[in-house]
């Protein structure tokens, strides 16, 4: 196989593609499988730290916080909205947007409905309605 794909790169190529896309819905089944079965948790606040963390870093954003932080954030706001109090379709939001130069850090973080959250957008207009606390809040 080393030796034709040494000659031949782009037909091993070819061939590897046109094998992924035969075998794409068996892959599906067997991902939505195993999720089922529950051999994969996907844990929503680990998932949201790390695609958090990806954002910073691509922002060039300092800061940094664990997923046992961001969890934090739900409790200490109640589990509701900072700007309107709903309880449901909660999301993490940034009180300065990375896109505006804001820090990754637990202190620039808040808890908005889906609804708030989108009507924010990269404004950083909303304050929060309560803070994490005179000595770890800045914002």
């Amino acid at each position: 196989m080393r030796i034709r794909r040494k000659k031949d790169p782009e037909a091993v190529r070819a061939e590897g593609r046109a094998s992924y896309a035969r075998h794409a819905e068996k892959r599906r089944q067997e991902a939505r499988d195993r999720r089922a079965a529950g051999l994969v948790k996907l844990d929503p606040i680990k998932a949201g730290a790390k695609n958090d963390r990806r954002r910073a870093r691509l922002a060039a954003a300092p800061g940094s916080y664990t997923p046992a932080e961001r969890e934090a954030v739900f409790y200490w706001f109640g589990f509701s909205c900072c700007n309107c109090a709903e309880t449901n379709n909660l999301t993490i939001d940034h009180i300065v947007p990375l896109a505006c130069g804001g820090a990754n850090s637990i202190e620039n973080l808040q808890l908005l409905c889906l609804e708030c959250n989108s009507a924010k957008r990269d404004k950083p207009e909303v304050p929060p309605r309560r803070s994490i606390g005179a000595t770890i809040w800045v914002g």
